[in-house]
């Protein structure tokens, strides 16, 4: 009798323990939002490219990335607006969801950036998502008619405050055709 009274106790404590955290509030859950936010996009990084000449910068082109977010919706109600805060420093870009479902923006500084896209609806709701950006930086440097060239300074420090680069890539070509024999 005692053996089968100590099988059975050790049934309820394997059964009840299979049992764990079915039953009862899940308070920590967090709230559904009322916004389903989705945003497609191509690519999350880019390299500026900059051309600098005989000590003058002759053209600059930064990153431009855009991000489409016309599949986002609302079970509140009509979203209104979409933004993106590209994490840069500079303000928040807001559209009108009527009139446009994209947002492009252009990088013009390098580093890593944590940007953060959203919506709103006409309920008052707010739903977001971050991204890390990253957006690298190429010089071209050229100079000619010049047998005493200026200084080029390599400045790594990005434009975020996030980590120096691990390491940076320098192509040199060096020519002095007039000192060639001598």
């Amino acid at each position: 009798m005692r053996q089968h009274l100590l099988a059975l106790m050790m049934f309820f404590v394997i059964f009840s323990a299979s049992l764990a955290g079915c039953i009862g509030d899940d308070d920590d859950s967090e709230e559904q939002s009322e916004i389903e936010l989705v945003v497609y996009y191509e690519t999350t990084s880019g390299t500026i490219q900059e051309n600098i000449q005989n000590s003058n910068q002759v053209s600059f082109s930064g990153v431009e990335l855009t991000f489409n977010y016309a599949f986002t919706k609302s079970d509140a109600g009509e979203i209104t607006t979409f933004y993106f805060e590209s994490g840069d420093g500079s303000t928040r870009t807001e559209v009108d969801a009527n009139e446009t479902g994209e947002i492009t923006y252009n990088y013009v500084t390098h580093g890593l950036f944590t940007a953060t896209l959203g919506a709103l609806d006409d309920a008052g709701n707010d739903e977001m998502m971050t991204l890390t950006i990253r957006i690298d930086k190429s010089t071209q440097w050229g100079q000619s008619q010049t047998s005493n060239p200026n200084t080029m300074n390599i400045d790594t420090t990005p434009d975020c405050e996030c980590n120096s680069p691990s390491q940076i890539e320098i192509d040199s070509n060096v020519e002095n055709p007039e000192n060639l024999g001598g």
